[in-house]
């Protein structure tokens, strides 16, 4: 029984892994692989082992598919893709139509959804940068 409640007092009292660095780490490294996105860069990781590039031409077909999204579940109500179409071609400012179709994510939201997943990759190349 001793070796039962020796067991159960360590895992009353295992306190979590402390992963704030990590975790402020992947912020500021997804926020500035999205920025570089929107801004119209590709993303681009390199390891000893892997290469991955996260295009603009990616990022384009995420902003595409959430615009589509949102036409096809009757989002646009107000006709925004045809003011922005018009707007456009009278050579007028379309920002405000552009922010409705798009709805609550914007173009970092969906930025960071792209680069999110490859925060541990990125993360492997600083420490071999770091290493070299």
């Amino acid at each position: 029984m001793n070796a039962l409640a020796a067991a159960q007092s360590r895992w009353d009292n295992i306190t979590p892994v402390d992963t704030s660095s990590r975790d402020e780490a992947a912020d500021e490294w997804a926020y500035n692989a999205a920025e570089q996105l929107v801004l119209g860069c590709d993303v681009v990781i390199r390891t000893r082992r892997q290469t991955k590039m996260i295009s603009y031409a990616d990022f384009l077909g995420n902003v595409q598919a959430q615009l589509n999204q949102r036409q096809i579940e009757g989002e646009d109500d107000e006709d925004n893709f045809a003011q922005l179409v018009i707007a456009a071609l009278k050579g007028g400012t379309g920002k405000s139509f552009a922010e409705k179709l798009l709805g609550p994510h914007g173009l970092q939201e969906i930025a960071l959804e792209l680069v999110s997943p490859w925060f541990d990759l990125a993360m492997e190349q600083v420490a071999e940068d770091d290493d070299s």
